[in-house]
């Protein structure tokens, strides 16, 4: 089941944000090279950045998230907790 996926880093940048997508090797590419990821945003907020996913499922989500993210942020070093909310999508249109 696809899932809409919203995460909000308080104190978050444009700056760490693209140093962790170039660490991955995603930086400027489509989603589509990402296994699973169907849409991705990302854009400021008022107290950081915010992260917006549509993803096949939350396997997609979570294998993405150990292989790929969580190693680059760690490498990256600094990013914020974030805050993580997770939706099962009833309807989506491509």
């Amino acid at each position: 089941m696809a899932i809409a996926v919203v995460i909000d880093f308080e104190g978050g940048s444009a700056d760490k944000y693209d140093a962790v997508a170039l660490e991955m090797g995603v930086a400027g590419q489509p989603a589509s090279v990402v296994r699973g990821l169907i849409l991705h945003a990302a854009g400021p907020t008022e107290t950081g950045w915010r992260v917006i996913d549509i993803w096949e499922s939350e396997e997609d989500l979570n294998r993405f998230r150990q292989d790929q993210l969580m190693p680059a942020t760690q490498k990256v070093g600094g990013v914020p907790r974030p805050q993580v909310q997770i939706t099962p999508l009833h309807a989506l249109q491509r």
